[in-house]
């Protein structure tokens, strides 16, 4: 639905200032399609991540193998959050503001 109103020329026309509506849709669409990426992304790596660490709660491993996977969920929660910082960025600094130009 985001995508439909923020990328869509006859939705967004009403609401684009100098009239160069075409550009702007553009815009909004590299934006959106990159932040569906940035989440495509940030929910593969948490999915990985979830299972690393139900893997570390595991009884049946090893220290060394609690260890192994300890080490994976810190690097991988690492990884989350930098990958997270810059898709909070572009909702906030873009994908906010022009909602707000539509609402």
């Amino acid at each position: 639905l985001m995508h439909y109103h923020l990328c869509d020329k006859d939705s967004i026309g009403p609401f684009v200032e100098g009239g160069n509506v075409a550009a702007e849709t553009d815009a909004f669409k590299k934006v959106v399609d990159q932040v569906d990426e940035y989440r495509v992304e940030s929910e593969n790596l948490g999915r990985v991540l979830y299972q690393r660490a139900k893997a570390a709660t595991n009884l049946s491993n090893s220290p060394q193998q609690k260890q192994q996977l300890l080490g994976d969920v810190t690097r991988l929660s690492r990884q989350l959050a930098d990958q997270l910082s810059p898709m909070r960025n572009l909702q906030e600094t873009l994908i906010v503001p022009a909602i707000s130009r539509v609402v």
